[in-house]
């Protein structure tokens, strides 16, 4: 009898979970820990480099632990890296690149990585790719982590 209790009120919790009851979530380890995310756009005319330029950190110290990245181009040109860094220079971080599928000579790319990268204040994050003999087009990309 003593076992079927608790069970009955873990079930109750994962079955109210399962309606859509909300979660409250405190962090009560890191109560400094503020989620940090920005999102940025560009549209490269010119093989090479096609850079989003984030905004500057306004935390003390900003950990970025995601990147992702969406973006196309003519399949006759090639990608050839893409670096998740800081405006000031510093460390960076290769993020790896995937194609989804080719459609009428256009090839479609992903970036969707883990990263482990600190942004000082004033530091402004921006993240590269890098393509040979053709342009990048409708390149979106998303990083997040943490500030304090």
């Amino acid at each position: 009898m003593r076992r079927t209790a608790p069970l009955a009120a873990v079930a109750f919790t994962v079955a109210s979970a399962a309606h859509g009851a909300p979660a409250l979530v405190e962090n009560i380890d890191e109560p400094t820990r503020h989620p940090y995310q920005q999102t940025g756009a560009n549209n490269c005319s010119l093989a090479g480099d096609c850079e989003v330029a984030f905004p500057a950190v306004t935390a003390g110290e900003t950990l970025l632990l995601h990147a992702s990245c969406s973006f196309s181009m003519a399949s006759t040109g090639a990608i050839t890296s893409a670096i998740l860094s800081s405006s000031f220079g510093g460390p960076a971080d290769a993020l790896p690149v995937f194609t989804y599928g080719t459609f009428d000579g256009v090839t479609n790319y992903v970036i969707n990585a883990s990263t482990y990268l600190f942004s000082a204040k004033g530091d402004q994050p921006r993240l590269d790719v890098f393509a040979a003999s053709m342009p990048v087009q409708g390149l979106v990309c998303t990083i997040s982590g943490y500030s304090n």
